[in-house]
């Protein structure tokens, strides 16, 4: 029984091979480069193309419009005006229409209490007159989107 464990604890290798083969190697030899005075000149790069903007956005300057133009927003914030200057549509007149990235979604007129997505909000700073008075309202690009009236 002593054998049998001392036989489990000897290791065995195998008996050595009559005639080893030499080793191969599997990448040839080849003659060793000879270094030429030649000059390699780069060559131009095709310039990539941008992507156009998806179907139904265009781009215009620095801000992308629906359809080409705010014209739904503008028409939306002169009912609107018309409506707190209590007068109508035809008589409130476009002073200015800029496109904006808004730093956040509340689109440049945060109030208190209220939390805001902190995104790059693309839109308009639609500013319009009726009466002598003022009336600047932000929006998004979404023409059915919100319209905020801000400042006074």
């Amino acid at each position: 029984m002593l054998a049998l464990v001392l036989a489990g604890c000897e290791t065995f290798s195998a008996p050595p091979a009559a005639n080893p083969q030499p080793a191969r190697s599997l990448v040839e030899a080849t003659a060793t480069p000879q270094a030429d005075n030649a000059v390699v000149e780069p060559t131009a790069q095709p310039t990539p193309e941008v992507a156009s903007p998806p179907e139904g956005l265009s781009r215009g300057g620095d801000t992308m419009t629906v359809g080409g133009s705010p014209t739904k927003l503008i028409e939306r914030a002169k009912a609107e005006a018309a409506t707190l200057a209590r007068s109508s549509a035809e008589s409130v007149q476009v002073v200015s229409v800029e496109g904006v990235d808004w730093s956040d979604s509340s689109l440049g007129c945060p109030q208190a209490g209220m939390m805001y997505a902190q995104v790059i909000t693309p839109g308009y700073k639609i500013v319009l007159e009726s009466g002598g008075r003022t009336y600047e309202f932000h929006t998004a690009l979404d023409p059915a989107g919100p319209l905020v009236r801000c400042g006074g």
